[in-house]
């Protein structure tokens, strides 16, 4: 699913205006605008607080899609930056496969930061002894209110999806709440979820 990158600009230069208090710069409401003030934003933040040290995640990368432009394209994102300001981005290797697409093609934001040049950190999918880990980590967070059986756990441990750390932490919080306020067993809500 497509995020906007309409309120991502929006949310970041806002941040930035408000932190490094850059009173006399307007954060504009258009998309256009908002993708060419970005650098001045960054600027302007780096010599408010010099030697200012800034650095900007952003998770999904691949997922916003800007007007009149595909999905994951970069064409907003500075190639050029102050010295202090560092972005730190996820995407996905490859497209997902879909109509008229062929499975296993790279995925425009992975071309694009190549291209670029950008140091590149690849993160495996979760191994079985790392996700035993996890659900073992977490049951001893919620001692009182979330355990699952031997077999729950190998259950969810060789389930591929939770393979992806977000999708195992997230499986892992729903089944402690699904416990904490209904009466279905942690079994049927499996059943649901894998």
């Amino acid at each position: 699913q497509s995020l906007p990158l309409l309120h991502t600009l929006f949310r970041l230069e806002s941040a930035l205006k408000n932190f490094f208090q850059l009173r006399e710069m307007k954060v504009p409401d258009t998309e256009v605008e908002l993708r060419w003030s970005l650098n001045r934003f960054l600027e302007a933040a780096s010599k408010k607080h010099f030697p200012a040290r800034i650095v900007i995640v952003i998770d999904g990368i691949n997922r916003l899609k800007g007007e009149g432009a595909p999905e994951g394209a970069l064409h907003w994102l500075p190639t050029e930056l102050p010295p202090c300001v560092r972005f730190i981005v996820s995407t996905v290797e490859f497209e997902r496969s879909s109509k008229g697409k062929k499975e296993g093609m790279p995925h425009r934001t992975f071309v694009e930061l190549q291209r670029r040049q950008c140091p590149m950190l690849r993160i495996d999918p979760l191994g079985a002894h790392t996700r035993t880990s996890v659900i073992s980590a977490f049951s001893s967070l919620y001692p009182d209110s979330f355990e699952l059986t031997e077999a729950q756990q190998f259950r969810v441990m060789t389930a591929p999806s939770c393979a992806q750390p977000m999708y195992l932490r997230t499986l892992l919080q729903g089944l402690r709440l699904a416990s904490l306020l209904t009466a279905a067993p942690i079994d049927k809500e499996l059943i649901k979820q894998l």
